[in-house]
């Protein structure tokens, strides 16, 4: 091995130490700042790797540089995105959508969430209550399956390391009502005790905000890893061009970078992995909104404020993505969110039945909407008009005024046989 290549060697192996010990610090410290969209993570790693390249391109050795460049994204597609990948494989709790009213959030589903996370098996917590006149309340709380844990056991232990005095949990259980939501009683504490009611709400909200706003840093790291990894590709190529004394070094070298393409769609994987899972959370919420749009029923006086719920929830997650997500994040969440709510309520308009009034009250929430989705973006606004077309069929004020209006994708005649003022014979007879 001759002097020149030797130094080489050296070189490349002195970098790669550096690169490897740089980024296992950058990816144990990877803590974003209270109020941050992104912690250090990517800048620190993406400076270091610029730094081996460029010094490695100042050896003039096209070998070296080659050399360099694969380790380096190796490096980011093994070590940084697969990283990300394994901390965004599991969502935290939605984004805030707020539920269409008189759906609550189920609290003792959310509790037996929240412990389960720390239990090896899922068990089923049960919470019953006594009434109270005049006496103290009791709880009766049964012991889980003989193999599972003792979640109510825990959540009393978790409790009692915050307050100074022990006091009595009343936490009552779900009432459950024959086709309706159930309810969850929370009845005060004793006068002189804490709020452990509160505490608990307190304490779910607050690890819930940490853990998603942790999720969404790393999911904006994701997506400027992406963009990072293939600016370094660029920048290599670019400044080796003096390097370069024959076409075959330039191909070589472009081969090498391509590497880093394949460390940013590593990146983008697990972007894209991160917003299913938000999606996906959002999705329940989601459904009963589309239920409340087509929901028949109709109360005179709040009909103004009925049909602006939705977009007034909307916008609040807009608002918390905005606030929170890259433009392209948030505009892709948006488009996935109006697209399944759309869906979702097209599909639902077809299994409800509507007089005139309750028709027309479901063609203003579908206008409301579509207004909503015109302020954010093309794919929205697109989605939302197809519900719009197929409510305006719904709300006609005669069959035969359904030929004069946009084409919905669900049958014309399928949605005004859901009028129960309609006749079936008047509705066979319509020439589309």
């Amino acid at each position: 091995m001759g002097a020149a290549s030797l130094v080489v060697v050296k070189a490349k192996i002195c970098a790669l130490y550096f690169l490897e010990e740089s980024v296992a610090k950058a990816l144990k410290m990877a803590t974003p700042q209270p109020g941050a969209t992104a912690s250090s993570l990517v800048d620190d790693v993406f400076y270091i790797a610029r730094k081996v390249i460029r010094r490695s391109l100042s050896t003039g050795s096209v070998d070296g540089a080659c050399a360099v460049l694969n380790d380096v994204a190796s490096l980011l597609e093994h070590s940084v995105a697969a990283a990300l990948r394994g901390w965004l494989r599991a969502p935290p709790e939605p984004l805030p959508l707020p539920p269409p009213s008189g759906a609550g959030p189920d609290l003792v589903g959310l509790l037996a969430q929240r412990l389960n996370r720390d239990v090896d098996a899922q068990r089923t917590l049960f919470l019953v209550s006594c009434s109270c006149r005049g006496h103290q309340s009791r709880n009766f709380l049964p012991p889980p399956s003989g193999d599972g844990p003792d979640l109510v056991g825990l959540l009393a232990q978790r409790l009692n390391r915050d307050v100074d005095a022990q006091r009595t949990l009343f936490l009552v259980s779900c009432v459950s009502c024959r086709g309706h939501h159930s309810r969850v009683f929370l009845p005060p504490p004793s006068r002189d005790g804490p709020d452990l009611v509160g505490l608990v709400a307190q304490r779910l909200n607050s690890d819930v905000d940490a853990q998603r706003t942790l999720f969404l840093v790393h999911m904006n790291e994701a997506e400027s890893g992406a963009e990072w990894s293939e600016r370094l590709a660029a920048e290599a190529c670019a400044e080796a061009e003096p390097l370069f004394r024959s076409p075959g070094e330039r191909e070589k070298l472009q081969s090498c970078a391509t590497g880093l393409a394949t460390a940013a769609a590593a990146f983008r994987a697990a972007h894209e992995l991160a917003l299913e899972g938000i999606k996906a959370g959002l999705k329940p919420r989601l459904h009963a909104w589309a239920d409340f749009i087509v929901n028949p029923d109709v109360d005179p006086d709040e009909m103004e404020d009925d049909a602006d719920a939705l977009p007034a929830a909307l916008e609040a997650l807009a608002a918390a993505a905005r606030s929170q997500l890259s433009p392209r994040a948030l505009g892709a969440l948006l488009h996935a969110a109006a697209a399944e709510l759309a869906a979702a309520a097209e599909l639902l308009l077809l299994r409800r039945h509507y007089t005139q009034e309750s028709a027309l009250l479901v063609e203003r929430r579908a206008r409301r909407l579509a207004g909503w989705a015109g302020g954010a973006g093309a794919g929205p606004r697109e989605k939302c008009a197809r519900l719009t077309a197929a409510a305006a069929v719904l709300a006609v004020d005669h069959v035969s005024h359904a030929v004069d209006l946009r084409r919905p994708a669900v049958g014309v005649k399928e949605l005004l046989a859901r009028r129960t003022d309609f006749k079936m014979e008047d509705i066979k007879r319509l020439k589309l």
